[in-house]
């Protein structure tokens, strides 16, 4: 069930009666007729979350639902609409890009492992470096590898390492938080901060547990982060 509170704020009712206007749903209706509160409709689902999206980006933008500083950092003091998640998982290739002029040379690299846990407030992520190295330079990791266990007694980079555990924010969670590019909420930037040494611990879970572990684990990262706990849902 999605539901909105459009007495939130009136702004809630022009942005519907909008949207209504410039796109229709894929069950056929008019989709600031449909009445997410009682409609469940499978079909409407998309429209109905992406319109809870734009309307709660909307209300943060025109100061109706300021960031609130407490414990943590910043938080977001509002009712959230009980929209579904979205979860973005990528991996980027891995490569060799070492060259004889060292102004070019870039080195080997793993592929890279992203978890996104997107919402209507932000988005929090897990990343980590694989170990999955192209064929060719497997060799030399390896002797790589056990050099360093050798000489500093802990790995260096296999089998998995956590490098991030962090959030993207629309707000400033704290004071002088300077904001950055992103390619995941709307406007192309953000506020964000992460924590490598949590990424590591993380990696370590997604071994022994799987993915479905790592998901819950961003999920609570997100209701920490943005949802207060009178408001109890996101």
């Amino acid at each position: 069930m999605h539901t909105i509170d459009t007495e939130v704020h009136p702004l809630v009712a022009r942005l519907r009666a909008k949207l209504a206007q410039e796109r229709r749903g894929d069950c056929g209706h008019p989709l600031g007729a449909f009445d997410p509160r009682t409609d469940a409709d499978d079909c409407a689902k998309d429209q109905t979350d992406r319109a809870v999206m734009a309307i709660q980006a909307a209300l943060a933008e025109s100061g109706a639902v300021p960031p609130r500083y407490g414990r943590g950092g910043g938080r977001m003091s509002t009712v959230l609409p009980a929209v579904a998640f979205e979860r973005r998982m990528t991996i980027t290739p891995a490569f060799d890009k070492r060259h004889r002029d060292p102004s070019k040379n870039y080195g080997i690299g793993s592929s890279e492992l992203r978890m996104v846990l997107l919402g209507p407030l932000g988005a929090t992520q897990f990343v980590a470096y694989t170990g999955w190295y192209l064929p060719q330079n497997m060799m030399d990791v390896l002797e790589r590898e056990l050099s360093f266990r050798e000489q500093h007694g802990h790995r260096l980079s296999l089998p998995l390492i956590g490098v991030d555990v962090g959030y993207h924010a629309p707000h400033a969670q704290y004071d002088d938080q300077e904001k950055r590019e992103c390619d995941l909420l709307p406007g192309g930037a953000c506020y964000y901060d992460g924590s490598s040494l949590r990424a590591d611990e993380w990696a370590s879970i997604l071994i022994a547990e799987g993915s479905e572990r790592i998901w819950t684990m961003l999920e609570e990262e997100y209701r920490e982060r943005f949802v207060t706990p009178e408001d109890g849902r996101c």
